[in-house]
């Protein structure tokens, strides 16, 4: 803003110009409403990242179910997604997002591969039941 005297610039929301020390007629711009920066997602910049530090991303999926049932069925892989189960909360609340997000993606894998581990398992078992 300008002032309307001297023509320097000022503050918004000086009610006197620091040059001339002319009174501003105007009032101050009223404050903005920080509903959409605060409570939506919207406010990110060019990178993607979120710039409003109250904003905090969904919280992944542990698969903690999924992992318990792996290592039920295959316990040395299961294992593995146990761990990576138990990271993503500890990681959540740490405020370390990109890694809650990757060892959501692990423990999903390592469950996986536990289920896969125990289906190849059984299925040759029965064969060499077979066999003999």
């Amino acid at each position: 803003m300008l002032c309307t005297k001297c023509k320097n610039p000022i503050d918004d929301n000086a009610a006197i110009c620091e040059w001339c020390g002319h009174e501003s007629k105007l009032p101050p711009p009223p404050p903005r409403s920080n509903y959409n920066e605060v409570n939506t997602p919207n406010n990110t910049t060019r990178g993607g990242s979120n710039n409003n530090p109250n904003y905090r991303p969904p919280k992944p999926n542990n698969y903690l179910a999924f992992a318990i049932i792996s290592l039920l069925l295959c316990w040395p892989i299961g294992i593995g997604s146990i761990l990576y189960a138990v990271k993503v909360n500890s990681a959540y609340k740490a405020g370390n997002y990109s890694e809650a997000q990757s060892a959501s993606a692990s423990a999903k894998k390592w469950a996986i591969w536990s289920i896969f581990g125990f289906i190849i398992f059984y299925i040759l078992s029965i064969f060499s039941t077979l066999i003999k």
